[in-house]
């Protein structure tokens, strides 16, 4: 399905009150049942990047289940011998993470602290909702096998093209909700690694700052013909996935998945199921990357992985006429 020319207004005003939203599951595209483009495949995907001549999508499999919710390999540094995950806070924490069919435990970087395994991201004394989760890959199991993850080292434009991925439950019997207009109800999520990465398209719509000063940045799930054309919202376990901006001719992580609500014009707790207009909060991540590279330091991919190369770049923007 190739993308259109353009894009339309973006709404002036973001209401104060966004942020009454329910954590971010499965990411949903506008279809019979919230499938759309067979959107648990990793060749649908590269099919339709190929088809629109934009690169390959080299971090399938850096997406992770990690615990309830979603994680993002980000890479291993090869001074210390330690791998690293991003997630968010907000999701029930883990002790280990599953990698290509190995298990790796979490190295507690606050050990008079036992219920914490990972590093909180803050910038300027504002809690960020990003996790940082670092494990050994000096022992028994192998250093996984997948590509670094590149992350912006740009602040994402209104309008910038951006897939989104996370682990999530796929929609199914979810919760009973008065929003009867919403398509797609939600599954119940789990902690089954089986469960498979999802992906669909978006666009930065906003960026948003809270009242404490964390960023965000927020997508608009728009129906099938619409927006991309193949629009994604993200639904119950995809927090702490990610959002992967096209940024001069390759993917860049932009944002984790943070939070999702129905919209400016209904600003009350009501979220299950998704209907179209809802919103997406991702935190922004360029806005503490430094952060991030402070602790992690120079991440390298596993040496023999091989990062798929890209396609013809052609220039994308949206059209936006709903």
């Amino acid at each position: 399905m190739p993308f259109t020319d353009g894009h339309r207004a973006l709404r002036a005003l973001l209401m104060s009150s966004l942020l009454m939203t329910g954590s971010a599951s499965a990411i949903i595209v506008g279809g019979s049942s919230g499938d759309g483009t067979n959107n648990a495949s990793e060749a649908g995907l590269q099919a339709i990047l190929q088809n629109n001549a934009l690169p390959a999508f080299p971090y399938f499999g850096n997406m992770l289940r990690y615990s309830d919710a979603s994680g993002i390999y980000l890479g291993y540094n090869s001074n210390t011998m330690e791998g690293w995950v991003l997630s968010a806070e907000h999701i029930t924490e883990g002790t280990g993470i599953k990698i290509g069919g190995y298990t790796y435990s979490f190295i507690d970087p606050q050990p008079s602290d036992s219920n914490v395994n990972g590093t909180r991201i803050v910038s300027s004394s504002v809690n960020t909702d990003l996790m940082l989760y670092k494990f050994s890959v000096t022992g028994s199991n192998p250093i996984p096998a997948l590509p670094k993850v590149d992350i912006i080292d740009s602040a994402p434009s209104i309008g910038s093209l951006l897939i989104m991925a996370g682990r999530g439950m796929r929609s199914g019997a979810g919760t009973v909700s008065e929003d009867v207009t919403a398509p797609y109800s939600w599954g119940t999520p789990g902690t089954s690694d089986t469960v498979p990465m999802r992906w669909g398209f978006n666009q930065v719509e906003f960026n948003h700052t809270d009242a404490a000063g964390a960023k965000y940045f927020i997508t608009d799930f728009d129906a099938p013909g619409l927006g991309t054309g193949i629009d994604g919202q993200a639904a119950l376990g995809d927090s702490g996935g990610g959002a992967f901006i096209y940024d001069q001719g390759s993917w860049k992580l932009g944002g984790v998945a943070y939070a999702v609500s129905d919209g400016p014009l209904d600003v009350d707790t009501l979220y299950n199921p998704t209907g179209f207009g809802d919103y997406t909060l991702y935190t922004n991540v360029f806005t503490y990357r430094s952060e991030i590279i402070s602790l992690t330091g120079t991440l390298v991919p596993e040496p023999s992985s091989i990062i798929l190369g890209g396609f013809g770049v052609l220039a994308v923007t949206m059209r936006r006429r709903r």
